[in-house]
């Protein structure tokens, strides 16, 4: 059903029969309150949901459930707004895959009984210049410069100081492993707030190459998220959309 069509007509009908009866001010007032209805419902998307990730404890060592959209299927587009970065050494990592919530003190997916989920980890390490953002599954056990895909030392958007700072990744699944495309706003014309813009041309990181590819296809669904430390690195919200790019 299309409801802002549906609620302009309601507004019209108002206006016209306020003229037979000469309120005016009755007219302008419930025109303008039908119309504001009608914007907002056309603004409103089922496919879309906001975590608001500010409210993450600066000693949680906990992983948080993100929302899940309720139309569409589930969520495969994110994007991480807000970040700042207070110091070095800290990271968001964000779960997908998992049955229940991840437990324990790293980031990690472990080898054992980990088919079909993978994370994705962004943030700052102790070096001047590394912003960085990458990947793993059960083909890699451990997170490092070693790790599946190793991604965007630069731009260095991640640097002490910065605020505001915007990402955002789309997971493409297959009969296979998935492929994961990685923007950051500002970076190559990529804006995350205008998705017809954003292309596998201009991400800063394009990944497809696994070296289980063909035996760990992603399982999608309920995903997790966690801060390593929020005093040095932390967000405001993450929107979860199951609509997708590619």
């Amino acid at each position: 059903m299309k409801i802002l069509p549906i609620l302009v007509l309601i507004a019209a009908t108002m206006t016209s029969s306020c003229k037979i009866l000469g309120l005016e001010k009755e007219e302008e007032d419930n025109s303008t309150m039908l119309m504001a209805l009608a914007l907002a419902a056309a603004g409103s998307t089922s496919d879309t949901c906001t975590t608001e990730a500010s409210s993450f404890g600066s000693g949680n060592t906990t992983y948080l459930a993100l929302c899940n959209p309720t139309s569409g299927g589930a969520g495969r587009f994110f994007t991480v707004q807000g970040i700042n970065v207070p110091a070095s050494n800290a990271f968001l990592a964000i779960f997908l895959g998992f049955s229940s919530q991840p437990a324990g003190a790293a980031a990690t997916v472990t080898a054992a009984g980990s088919a079909g989920q993978y994370v994705i980890q962004t943030g700052k390490s102790n070096g001047a210049t590394d912003s960085w953002t990458y990947l793993k599954n059960a083909g890699q056990a451990a997170f490092g410069n070693t790790g599946e895909a190793w991604g965007v030392n630069t731009p260095n958007i991640y640097a002490v100081g910065n605020t505001n700072q915007e990402m955002c990744f789309e997971v493409v699944p297959g009969t296979n492993t998935p492929r994961f495309v990685v923007w950051y706003t500002g970076t190559n014309g990529a804006n995350c707030a205008s998705r017809t813009g954003l292309t596998q041309a201009n991400a800063v990181l394009n990944f497809v190459g696994w070296t289980d590819a063909g035996t760990n296809p992603i399982t999608l669904g309920q995903a997790y998220y966690r801060f390593s430390n929020t005093l040095s690195f932390n967000a405001s919200r993450i929107i979860v959309s199951s609509r997708s790019n590619f």
